[in-house]
């Protein structure tokens, strides 16, 4: 039997990133320089799934402007105005059985054998509304089953709910990574990661477990100390020191800034235990540029205007 397709709905969460950058789809939250469906979408085209339907939700044009047709990943995605467990009743009245998952959380699960085992699963059904997992059209009853029993191994769902666990899911989602430049004269710990297109001042120090992604710029003597995790077109000044900080997109963050446990935006300052601090002043903390951040999740072109 073809791998079954899937449909991804949305969960109502609120999003661990309010206030500090409450716009953003919850799919479309920067994870270690890339939106969070992206794992997902691209977990399911590894796994050989071809057919993907995505539900509608509020902003949902936000989704379907970042991932599109999802000829990028070899699929074939269709959109929908019809909410998550609308959409997978009429996909299972057509194609029998589907794998449900929902596009604002993260996964641990091998795809692949949930796909190759999809017909062959006849274990009793272990789950029940609209949950991720498994879902068959069997003589007329609908049948719930997990994604560990459908793939037969252990199986992770990771719903994003604080910041702290919006921090911890970007230093996972970086390891494994092999290092990516060699500055002369810098201090780069040998697992930090950085992009090839990101500019770091030779007497900058960067430390263990720390990802810079794409054009990123790190000034002269600034220090990032273990498990920070900088997404794309940050702008890190002279002096400042950063320990244990996930930053998002396109966020400055100004010379001699002394900041730990904590997530970045570009209006203030979200500690891990989820205290908001907002910023006014930009020569501390704002925006690299002018951009369409809160709408897509996914930076466009970049433009730096800070010394």
């Amino acid at each position: 039997m073809n791998a079954p397709i899937a449909v991804i709905g949305f969960s109502n969460n609120a999003s661990p990133l309010e206030p500090l950058w409450p716009g953003t789809h919850r799919a479309l939250m920067p994870l270690a320089g890339k939106a969070l469906i992206i794992y997902l979408v691209e977990q399911l085209a590894e796994a050989g799934i071809r057919h993907v339907r995505i539900a509608g939700s509020i902003q949902q044009y936000a989704v379907r402007n970042r991932l599109r047709s999802g000829s990028e990943w070899g699929l074939t995605i269709r959109y929908s105005d019809l909410h998550g467990e609308e959409l997978l009743t009429e996909c299972l009245a057509t194609e029998g059985q589907c794998l449900y998952l929902l596009g604002d959380h993260l996964y641990n699960t091998d795809f692949k054998a949930l796909a190759e085992r999809a017909g062959t699963v006849e274990a009793p059904a272990d789950i029940d509304g609209v949950s991720a997992g498994l879902w068959q059209l069997r003589r007329g009853e609908v049948l719930g089953h997990s994604l560990a029993t459908a793939s037969g191994a252990v199986s992770r769902e990771q719903p994003l709910r604080c910041a702290q666990e919006y921090h911890q899911a970007n230093l996972s989602a970086v390891r494994g990574y092999l290092p990516r430049l060699n500055v002369p004269g810098a201090l780069i710990h040998r697992t930090a990661i950085a992009d090839w297109r990101s500019a770091i001042a030779s007497t900058a120090s960067i430390g263990a477990d720390v990802f810079i992604g794409k054009h990123c710029r790190i000034g002269a003597l600034a220090r990032l100390d273990a498990n920070c995790t900088l997404s794309n077109g940050v702008v890190i000044e002279a002096g400042a020191h950063l320990e244990n900080v996930t930053v998002l997109p396109n966020c400055f963050v100004g010379r001699r800034m002394k900041i730990r446990d904590a997530v970045l935006g570009p209006n203030g300052v979200l500690s891990l235990d989820g205290i908001f601090n907002q910023v006014l002043n930009p020569e501390f903390l704002g925006p690299t540029r002018d951009n369409l951040e809160q709408l897509t999740g996914v930076p466009d072109r970049l433009r730096f205007d800070r010394g």
